[in-house]
């Protein structure tokens, strides 16, 4: 099974811009009488003294209520103590980054048969990391995923021998000549022996839907390591490239499958058979794993971990890929390890798009497992088209390093997708399936724009001539509001170090109210903007 989710075509992440010479409106005193277009805060170089907290851990948080979540969070915790390879240090990111260019330079002349190949990749080589880095870069880099064969079901020969010939398998031939190199390495002196078994089981790959109520544990193949005493897997499949439209498009992605932790990896992957290769205090059953998060890589490369959500149904074995809701309001929290973040580029994004129900379909002679009560019996799959992007917003974690990502959306009612990407389409992080069962008659969400000031509210992208709006985004910039008439109003800023700024107006003309920043270039300032409202 090839890693992918996909996401609807997003029509709102471009940066929106215009240059003017307008005068800033300044409101200095709050009027007895409220006046069009009018800022409604205090004095415009003051702030307002609204108290900014952290966000505290509470009862509400799924790893306080939910079994399996309780468990895992216990056991990060205790395995973070005990941890001995540290791989997110500077040096040793670029110790491996030079390990890759060995590998994938590889003569030919060295790649005859599997051990002349485990020869060349890990005599250079005296630690067990940078053996395995070797072999896990080489094969990830080239080999290609048999997209053809996995849609069939016409596999062909997957044994070590015949990948490396090939150079085309699935999951399985990945891990047959991962595990075969491993083996073959030289026994050197002085030298760290790889140790490393093949597991089958379940996946959250390809083929699995946001919601699932089941697994199929005949569905993947992957690796373990023991180093230093510390088990960890590899998953050199998902690391080659991602599988889009029927094609295997290569992409070397190591971060988040080399030696991750197996309190990271059991959320995307479980053994088949024996419990104990989870590596895990106390191992989760099958029905337990399906009930977790639906976790794609970004949810390890940010650190992050589900906090809370909407429409979640509050029992010890929830499923917490599901969200029903009756008031068209989609939230979801998600704490983030801001140096982990910071390293991807630290984008903040969240999409939802309509879901298509469609029966569930099981290939014969497979072993599945399926949840105890499921509160369907169907699948949704992203029906496609522009995917709606969702409100979001940060705050400061009770924990040190971590952060809050607060994504919030108004849907209509039936069923929905909603997925937050940590990075980019290739590199998804959550999915959950939506129901909403209310009226669904919020307006829809304004077009929002990257570069600028993040929209807290409102949540509605329509206004009304003659309401009274306040506007609260979050960002380093003075933030603005401009009018149809090209009218500013500066926002004020809340006291507090989450970045908020509030701006309360009444609207007074119909048209776009666009909210962002203004840069001063010479006589002009130029405005680059966060979101656009339209007033009716």
């Amino acid at each position: 099974m090839l890693s992918f989710f996909g996401f609807g075509k997003a029509g709102n992440n471009t940066t929106s811009t215009t240059t003017t010479t307008t005068t800033t409106k300044t409101s200095l005193t709050k009027p007895d009488v409220a006046k069009p277009h009018t800022s409604y805060v205090a004095k415009q170089d003051q702030t307002v003294t609204v108290q900014s907290t952290p966000v505290v851990r509470t009862i509400d948080d799924v790893d306080q209520w939910h079994s399996a979540m309780k468990r895992l969070r216990i056991d990060q915790l205790e395995q973070a103590k005990k941890e001995s390879l540290r791989l997110r240090e500077k040096d040793t990111i670029e110790k491996l980054a030079k390990v890759d260019q060995f590998a994938i330079n590889t003569p030919k002349s060295h790649v005859s048969s599997v051990k002349q190949l485990a020869e060349h990749l890990t005599t250079p080589y005296e630690d067990a990391v940078c053996k395995t880095r070797a072999i896990f870069a080489w094969v990830s880099n080239n080999v290609a995923y048999d997209v053809q064969g996995y849609l069939s079901g016409k596999r062909r020969d997957q044994s070590a021998e015949a990948v490396l010939r090939d150079r085309i398998c699935v999951c399985e031939g990945y891990a047959n000549l991962f595990l075969a190199l491993c083996e073959a390495a030289p026994k050197v002196s002085g030298h760290e022996d790889i140790i490393a078994i093949k597991i089958t089981g379940a996946a959250m790959g390809a083929g699995v839907e946001a919601g699932d109520v089941y697994a199929n544990l005949d569905s993947h193949a992957w690796n373990a390591v023991q180093i230093h005493g510390e088990f960890r897997f590899i998953e050199s499949t998902w690391a080659a490239g991602v599988m889009a439209n029927g094609k295997f498009d290569k992409q070397y992605n190591p971060g988040p499958y080399f030696l991750v932790k197996p309190t990271e990896f059991i959320f995307s992957h479980i053994p088949k058979s024996d419990p104990g290769l989870q590596h895990l205090a106390i191992p989760l059953s099958h029905k337990e794993w399906i009930q977790l998060p639906q976790c794609g890589p970004a949810f390890r490369i940010n650190g992050m971990r589900l906090v809370r959500a909407r429409g979640l149904q509050k029992t010890t074995t929830a499923l917490l890929s599901y969200l029903e809701i009756n008031d068209d309001l989609v939230e979801i929290v998600v704490e983030v390890d801001e140096e982990r973040h910071a390293a991807t580029g630290g984008v903040v994004l969240g999409h939802i798009t309509h879901g298509k129900c469609a029966p569930i379909h099981v290939p014969a002679g497979r072993e599945v497992v399926w949840v105890d009560h499921p509160p369907y019996k169907d699948t949704v799959r992203d029906a496609g088209g522009l995917a709606q992007s969702m409100m979001v917003h940060t705050r400061k974690s009770e924990t040190p390093g971590k952060m809050l990502w607060i994504l919030r959306a108004h849907v209509g009612k039936g069923d929905f997708v909603a997925k937050v990407p940590g990075k980019n389409a290739y590199y998804p992080a959550l999915s959950f399936r939506v129901k909403n069962t209310g009226a669904g008659k919020h307006a829809p969400p304004p077009t929002l724009f990257a570069g600028s000031v993040k929209v807290v509210e409102p949540l509605s992208g329509t206004l009304h001539v003659g309401e009274k709006i306040r506007f609260k985004v979050q960002g380093p910039q003075d933030a603005i509001v401009m009018s149809p008439s090209k009218q500013i109003t500066k926002f004020q800023k809340v006291v507090g170090n989450d970045g908020f700024q509030i701006a309360d107006i009444v609207i007074d003309v119909k048209g776009d109210w666009q909210v962002g920043h203004g840069t001063v270039q010479g006589n002009a300032t130029r405005y680059a903007f966060g979101a656009k409202f339209h007033a009716a």
